[in-house]
């Protein structure tokens, strides 16, 4: 009897860290989410640039952040209903942002050898 417990317990500890839930629907595809990323942390980058800080006030940097999600079509509402669904999956949200950051670091790494073509 208490090994029969014992192999419960180990199934229910085992099933209840497992995510099964389905994504709902209207959630923002992987793909189009690391672009939006990408193009949120160049607006980061931009925002972050001492001198046009002082040129954008915090409405303006909203705007510019809107203006992203204009681009792919995508409302404010959905973004975030996306961005709370991917939170609550930790380990496919890291390999999204791996994706964006990997994309980064080649956009970085093709501007760099650009401008060294051009010295």
């Amino acid at each position: 009897m208490e090994s029969k417990i014992r192999i419960i317990l180990v199934f229910l500890t085992l099933f209840s860290c497992t995510n099964n839930a389905k994504q709902p629907p209207n959630i923002i595809p992987k793909d189009t989410l690391v672009d939006i990323l990408i193009d949120m942390h160049l607006c980061d980058a931009l925002l972050n640039i001492n001198e046009i800080i002082s040129k954008y006030d915090s409405i303006k940097a909203t705007a510019l952040y809107l203006s992203v999600l204009k681009k792919y079509k995508i409302n404010k509402e959905r973004f975030l209903k996306t961005i709370d669904y991917y939170s609550d999956n930790p380990n496919l949200f890291n390999k999204i942002y791996e994706q964006a950051i990997e994309k980064l670091e080649d956009m970085r790494n093709n501007e760099i050898d650009t401008l060294k073509q051009n010295l």
